[in-house]
C-alpha cells in the first residue's frame, strides 16, 4: 500500500476527529468572544459622557483580542488533526502485514535507486523481510528501468524505525519511514489540510 493511499485513508479517517475537534474550538471561541463582548459593554456603561470614545476603543480591543485567541484556537486544533493524521500513517506503515510491507520496500527499493549499485543497510527486522526473492525482484525491476540491477544488503545493519538506508559511492540516501513521512507531510500539508478543513 503506497504512502499516498494510506493518507487518503487517514484523512477519511480524520475527517470525524477534525469535524469534533473544530466544533469545540468554535463554541470555546463563541464563548470568548461573547464574555469580551460583555466585559467590554460593562466597562463601557460606567464611563461618562466626555470618556465614550475611550470606552470604545476598549471595546473594538477587547474583541480584536477575543477574535486573534479563538482563530489561534482553531488553527491549533487543525494542527493537532493534521499531526495525528501523519503519525497515525506512521504507526500504520509499522503494522503492515509481510506481503505488504514487501511490496511496499520493492517499490521504495526501485524508486530510491539512483545507479542500482548502492548497498542497503537495513534494520534487523526488515533483513529478515528483504530476502534474496525480494533483492532479485527489485534488481530484476532495475534492469528494466536501465540501472545495473545490482543492489545487496550490507553487512553491517542499522537501527531504523522502518525503511532503509542506501549507501553508494560517496552518498546516502535515507528512506526511511521518519524521513517519508516527513517529506510527506511537507508536500502534502496544504492539499490534506483543505480536505480536512475546506
Amino acid at each position: 500500500m503506497g504512502v499516498d493511499k494510506i493518507v487518503a485513508k487517514l484523512i477519511a479517517d480524520a475527517e470525524a476527529e477534525a469535524a469534533r475537534i473544530l466544533e469545540e474550538a468554535e463554541r470555546e471561541a463563541k464563548e470568548i468572544l461573547k464574555r469580551a463582548e460583555e466585559e467590554a459593554q460593562a466597562a463601557s456603561e460606567p464611563i461618562l459622557q466626555a470618556a465614550e470614545k475611550e470606552a470604545q476603543r476598549r471595546r473594538r480591543r477587547h474583541l480584536a483580542l477575543a477574535e486573534l485567541e479563538a482563530r489561534n484556537k482553531v488553527l491549533a486544533a487543525k494542527r493537532e488533526v493534521l499531526d495525528r493524521v501523519f503519525a497515525e500513517a506512521g504507526e500504520r506503515l509499522g503494522r503492515l502485514g509481510t506481503q505488504e510491507y514487501r511490496a511496499f520496500l520493492r517499490e521504495l527499493l526501485v524508486r530510491a535507486a539512483e545507479t542500482g549499485e548502492e548497498e542497503i543497510l537495513l534494520s534487523p527486522r526488515d533483513a529478515a523481510v528483504c530476502d534474496t526473492n525480494l533483492l532479485e525482484e527489485v534488481n530484476a525491476l532495475l534492469k528494466r528501468a536501465g540501472k545495473a540491477g545490482s543492489l545487496k544488503v550490507a553487512q553491517e545493519g542499522r537501527e531504523l524505525d522502518g525503511g532503509f538506508v542506501l549507501r553508494g559511492q560517496g552518498y546516502e540516501v535515507n528512506v526511511t519511514f521518519a524521513t517519508l513521512l516527513r517529506q510527506a507531510k511537507e508536500g502534502l500539508e496544504a492539499a490534506v489540510a483543505r480536505l480536512l478543513f475546506g
